[in-house]
């Protein structure tokens, strides 16, 4: 396995990034607004921790959710 080790610059870069993310989702969740963030499949605790949360939402969706195949135009 390779391992990758992080420079204090992409530390930095992910901390602001982190920062920014949420601030801005509290400023449109704070104005009644509706935010998606997504949650990639590496972040392993994460991505139980929503899905457990939403999976009586998830089990609804089945029912009445359309999806598209391919991304984009043409």
């Amino acid at each position: 396995m390779k391992t990758y080790k992080t420079t204090q610059f992409e530390y930095f870069l992910f901390r602001i990034t982190s920062f920014v993310t949420g601030l801005l989702a509290k400023v449109i969740t704070d104005k009644f607004g509706d935010y998606l963030l997504a949650v990639k499949s590496n972040q392993g605790k994460l991505r139980k921790a929503v899905e457990k949360a939403f999976s009586k939402e998830r089990a609804n969706l089945a029912d009445t959710a359309a999806f598209e195949e391919g991304h984009g135009p043409g």
